[in-house]
């Protein structure tokens, strides 16, 4: 995955190359922030079971973890200052 900034049209864009294809990375972002929502509120339904599956539990903090680290990237490289600095 390559990170590359530039202009579109009128509008800063923040690109994200997958392979052959581009992303807006708000649009990455978007997604990635659905998949916190939908991590976060089945790790809190399954620490109401009676008894949780460790490993599933496991799994999907680590998961989640990962995914706002990723978010944390992707926003830190959007910041205002660095499309700014692209100019």
């Amino acid at each position: 995955m390559a990170y590359t900034e530039g202009i579109s049209g009128e509008n800063n864009m923040t690109k994200l190359s997958i392979g052959d294809v581009e992303h807006n990375s708000e649009d990455v972002a978007r997604k990635v922030e659905s998949d916190i929502a939908f991590l976060t509120e089945r790790l809190e339904l399954l620490e109401q079971q009676n008894k949780p599956n460790t490993l599933i539990l496991q799994t999907y903090k680590d998961m989640l973890e990962s995914r706002h680290a990723v978010l944390q990237w992707l926003r830190q490289n959007n910041t205002p200052e660095k499309l700014a600095a692209n100019q």
